[in-house]
C-alpha cells in the first residue's frame, strides 16, 4: 500500500504576508551578518544591540537605538534648515504647518541628479545645489502637478 502525504490544511500553510516578512526578516539578518554586534549596556537604552563602527581608523561600538535616533534627528535637521531656507511654506497655496507635508519637486526631471528625501549622506552644499532645482510643495499640490491637474 502506497502512503501519499496528506496536503497541508489552510490554516497550516504559510500566508504570503508571513512568507513575505520571513524573506525581509532574512534579508534583515543577512545584512546585520555584514556588520558584528554584540550585547552591551547603554546609558541611554540600556541591555541593547551595538554595531561596530570605524571611526578614523579605530573601532568603537554604539548602541544602535541611538545611532537610529541620531540620524532620524540629522535628517529631521536638514529638511527643517531646508524648508526654511526656501520660505517655509508651499510656493502655490501657502500651507505651512506640518514639516512632513512639505517636500521637492524638481522642476525638469533631466537636471535631477538624486531625489531630495534628505536620506542621503551628502553635504549641506550639495543638498542645497540640489534643492535650488526644485520648488517647494505641500503634499497636496505636488500630487496635483504631478498628475498634471494643476490649476
Amino acid at each position: 500500500m502506497i502512503v501519499r502525504p496528506q496536503p497541508k490544511r489552510r490554516s497550516e500553510k504559510k500566508s504570503r504576508s508571513s512568507a513575505i516578512d520571513d524573506m525581509r526578516l532574512s534579508a534583515y539578518d543577512n545584512r546585520m551578518k555584514r556588520r558584528p554586534s554584540k550585547t552591551m549596556e547603554c546609558r541611554k537604552h540600556g541591555l541593547t544591540a551595538h554595531g561596530q563602527r570605524n571611526d578614523r581608523g579605530r573601532v568603537r561600538w554604539r548602541c544602535r537605538k541611538c545611532e537610529y535616533e541620531a540620524v532620524k534627528r540629522r535628517r529631521r535637521k536638514l529638511k527643517e534648515m531646508l524648508v526654511e531656507h526656501f520660505g517655509g511654506k508651499c510656493i502655490r497655496c501657502g500651507y505651512n504647518t506640518c514639516l512632513r507635508a512639505l517636500s521637492f519637486h524638481h522642476r525638469t526631471r533631466s537636471e535631477k541628479s538624486f531625489s531630495m528625501d534628505v536620506g542621503h549622506r551628502v553635504k549641506w552644499e550639495t543638498l542645497l545645489k540640489e534643492a535650488e532645482k526644485c520648488d517647494l510643495l505641500c503634499a497636496n499640490c505636488h500630487m496635483e502637478l504631478e498628475e498634471d491637474l494643476a490649476l
